[in-house]
């Protein structure tokens, strides 16, 4: 009994501990942030090309809220979207869960936050199968000048000159390769896609798109929604 009362104190202590103790200051708050920070960074990037990422790095911005505060750090890419990463750090436990976010700091990503992992592939891995040994045609290849023709079942959100952009310097994975086109895999989504059933039309976000070269050399980049067994495997 003296042993089950002595425990029953033990971890009413250390209730009291963590639950009423003084409400975390701005400093520790920063302190958690960027340790936060430097864990996330380690996680994707391995702790030598994290160092080099940090300082490529603006921030903290600092918001505070209610409960909590935000930092954020952020880069502006060099076509001018922002990639950026998000801690929150909650000032006192909302609950008596371990799970609770004060022991937990929310931490998220943008879409951009991807292109810091720099490119994936080369635009040469972007030729479908009937191209693949004529590598002299990269320099010649144009963008098709009526992308939107061939929209009737999709729409992009990022402009066709931005996806050729993209590709020209590696930001995608190739899914399949095909005779006459590639499906590739984008960092963001870059269009929806239309499918129509007999009773309403849904509407499916994809970050994914075939690549077609017409014999004039010029590429259209439709948005397709890949089926799941193309991705989580990288072809060149």
């Amino acid at each position: 009994m003296k042993k089950i009362f002595w425990i029953s104190i033990l971890l009413l202590l250390i209730v009291l501990f963590v639950f009423l103790k003084p409400i975390r200051t701005d400093n520790t708050l920063n302190n958690i942030a960027s340790c936060e920070l430097r864990n996330a960074l380690n996680e994707e990037f391995g702790q030598i090309q994290s160092d080099s990422i940090l300082k490529q790095l603006t921030g903290p911005l600092i918001l505070k809220q209610e409960n909590y505060v935000e930092f954020k750090w952020f880069k502006v890419l060099e076509w001018g979207d922002t990639a950026s990463i998000c801690i929150d750090v909650y000032r006192r436990p909302s609950s008596f869960s371990w799970r609770d976010n004060y022991f937990w700091p929310r931490v998220t990503m943008n879409h951009q936050w991807g292109y810091l992992f720099g490119a994936k592939s080369e635009f040469i891995n972007v030729l479908p199968i009937k191209y693949e040994n004529k590598t002299l045609i990269l320099s010649s290849l144009q963008l098709y000048p009526n992308q939107g023709k061939y929209y009737e079942n999709s729409e992009v959100l990022i402009s066709s000159d931005r996806l050729f952009y993209f590709l020209k310097k590696g930001y995608f994975s190739v899914l399949e390769k095909k005779e006459d086109y590639t499906v590739v895999a984008f960092y963001q989504p870059i269009g929806n896609v239309y499918k129509r059933t007999q009773n309403k039309t849904d509407t499916i976000n994809t970050m994914s798109a075939k690549v077609l070269i017409n014999e004039a050399l010029e590429v259209l980049i439709i948005p397709y929604n890949a089926p799941p067994e193309l991705w989580g495997k990288t072809l060149k």
